[in-house]
């Protein structure tokens, strides 16, 4: 039974794989593309969507913003600043329009 031909996602190059389900030439490409892939927050992903939900601002099934971005950002800002206001750290993220677009990608909103 012959190895199958791969090409390692970090580097590009081919080589043979020792298992079907291999994605890396080595331990070294390996191990830089999950240091260099982004993590994402499970839990602020959760909050985000959840507080989208319960103030109107997305759908809960689809996920579908039915507000303006610039409103969201807006309310959200104000959101973060009154648990801030009260000693709390707010897991909700506090960012620009281009951060909350990336926060509600990753939370599933669109």
């Amino acid at each position: 039974m012959s190895r199958p031909h791969h090409t390692c996602e970090q580097c590009g190059t081919a080589y043979v794989a020792a298992r079907a389900t291999a994605r890396f030439c080595s331990t070294v490409c390996r191990m830089r593309h999950h240091r260099d892939t982004p993590k994402g927050n499970p839990r602020q992903a959760a909050a985000l969507r959840s507080w989208a939900v319960k103030r109107g601002f997305a759908e809960k099934d689809s996920g579908k913003l039915t507000a303006p971005l610039k409103l969201v950002l807006g309310e959200l800002r104000s959101a973060v600043a009154a648990i801030e206001a009260r000693g709390l750290r707010s897991v909700l993220p506090a960012s620009t329009e281009a951060g909350l677009r990336e926060a509600l990608a990753k939370a599933g909103l669109k």
